[in-house]
């Protein structure tokens, strides 16, 4: 029981139940890399480096982990207050363990990098290692400074998963999947920011900064992708093939409205006029929420009221990132289906029901690991 409390700290501290999101990003790019000529006409799985496939996914965990450690390492005191139960306030982790976890990841993920840079040689390989420092870079940023600067730390967020996602096709063979995942995180993040009522509020220059900063970086990405890869004295015809403008991107926009549909279900629930309506009700006339019962003559039973906006919508909050991270791999898997194959991205659809599988694993894990713990009785204070 000890070894498997001690795992699954670790793996919590990690948040390594979602470590599939990032590698279905790095499996994506490295089979869209198989449509470039360089490949030899082998799209797929069959055009597929098998090192470059596990320096990529080996690196990807190890930047995923590093990151999320670190999250946790620099937010110890307000977690503390906030998130009690989570591996380092609740003592589960020693400081200097996780300071060790955070400093070894970050080591391996430059490590892996390396590795894949040289299978990969030349440009490509140069340019996959930077990218890897850059990314290092960001979450480095992002932990220590641009969570509290709201539109800095938001275009951030959107900005790791956007550099991490061309690590291992540097080329950027399809510049609208790195771009993809940028704009689908600082949306959901700034969605699910304003829902958690975090500090300091989003503002209206913040939300025009925030605007002009997604633009101003998908604007800028596509203009070095042009620069990068548009033959020199070619025609101004030839941008949209390199740019890989083609009936295949329907099947991400397809994907994308999906989610908002499902984002839509997820913000439908907390509604102010439904909140209010029922909270009102309650209050007026005693009623208890649809579904309840109360006995005639007696106060409302406590669990039988509807939660309040403010806890409804926190919860939606943190209901949308999940959702959010895990539609990462549809969108993934989406571009791979439209320009590499049905196959290919069906196949990569598979990490979407392991992903959802391994956060219900941890959350039944860690419930049974609290069964074990002796229940605390406290002398109740006397009203």
């Amino acid at each position: 029981m000890a070894i498997s409390a001690k795992v699954l700290t670790v793996l919590q501290f990690t948040r390594a139940a979602l470590v599939f999101t990032a590698v279905a990003d790095v499996l994506a790019a490295v089979l869209l890399t198989t449509t470039l000529p360089r490949a030899g006409g082998a799209a797929g799985w069959g055009g597929v480096n098998a090192a470059v496939l596990v320096f990529a996914v080996a690196m990807s965990c190890c930047l995923y982990g590093f990151g999320m450690a670190l999250n946790d390492l620099v937010d110890r005191r307000r977690d503390a207050l906030l998130a009690a139960t989570r591996p380092l306030p609740s003592g589960r982790l020693g400081l200097t363990t996780a300071h060790w976890i955070v400093a070894v990841l970050g080591v391996m993920s430059l490590v892996f990098a390396g590795a894949l840079a040289g299978v990969q040689g030349g440009r490509a390989g140069m340019g996959s290692f930077v990218l890897a420092v850059m990314t290092l870079g960001l979450i480095n940023f992002y932990n220590l400074a641009g969570k509290y600067l709201v539109s800095a730390g938001l275009l951030a967020l959107g900005a790791v998963r956007l550099v991490h996602a061309m690590i291992a096709a540097p080329e950027l063979p399809v510049v609208w999947h790195p771009l993809w995942l940028f704009t689908h995180v600082v949306v959901v993040s700034a969605v699910a920011y304003v829902w958690e009522e975090k500090r300091p509020r989003i503002t209206p220059v913040h939300a025009a900064v925030l605007s002009l900063g997604v633009v101003a970086i998908n604007v800028g990405v596509v203009a070095i992708a042009i620069a990068w890869k548009l033959p020199t004295g070619a025609s101004l015809r030839e941008i949209p093939v390199v740019l890989a403008v083609s009936p295949a991107l329907a099947i991400p926009f397809v994907s994308s409205f999906a989610f908002a549909v499902v984002a839509w279900r997820i913000g439908r629930s907390v509604g102010p006029a439904n909140a209010a309506k029922s909270v009102g009700a309650t209050a007026v006339s005693g009623a208890p929420a649809p579904g309840a019962t109360a006995v005639v003559g007696e106060e409302p039973d406590v669990d039988t009221l509807p939660l309040p906006l403010r806890t409804r919508r926190r919860q939606a909050g943190r209901q949308l990132i999940l959702a959010g991270l895990l539609w990462l791999i549809v969108h993934d898997a989406a571009f791979v289906t439209g320009y590499v194959g049905w196959a290919e991205g069906i196949s990569l659809l598979v990490l979407l029901p392991l992903a959802y599988g391994a956060v219900r694993l941890m959350r039944v894990w860690g419930d049974l690991m609290r069964l074990k713990d002796r229940p605390q009785f406290r002398v109740a204070e006397r009203l």
